[in-house]
């Protein structure tokens, strides 16, 4: 998914969203990679196996606001 998309559903800015997926790339949750665009690079988003088990329910998600960002990479909802 790509960055801006993510941040928009987030409603967050740009260095809150980097400052989290750093978190989430460095336990092994998401996947940043960079992809050449028209005028600017475009920073695209992925799910781990692992966050894709944990999301699952087979393993421990990270703290809460970590779960939003995951499911929304996920393109879904958290249970309340």
């Amino acid at each position: 998914m790509e960055f801006s998309r993510v941040r928009e559903s987030l409603e967050v800015s740009d260095s809150v969203l980097s400052k989290h997926l750093k978190v989430l790339e460095e336990a092994g949750y998401v996947e940043v990679s960079k992809a050449p665009g028209a005028s600017h690079p475009h920073t695209c988003i992925a799910l781990t196996s692992e966050s894709r088990r944990a999301l699952a329910g087979d393993l421990p998600l990270p703290l809460a606001g970590w779960q939003v960002l995951l499911h929304v990479l996920a393109e879904r909802r958290p249970d309340p």
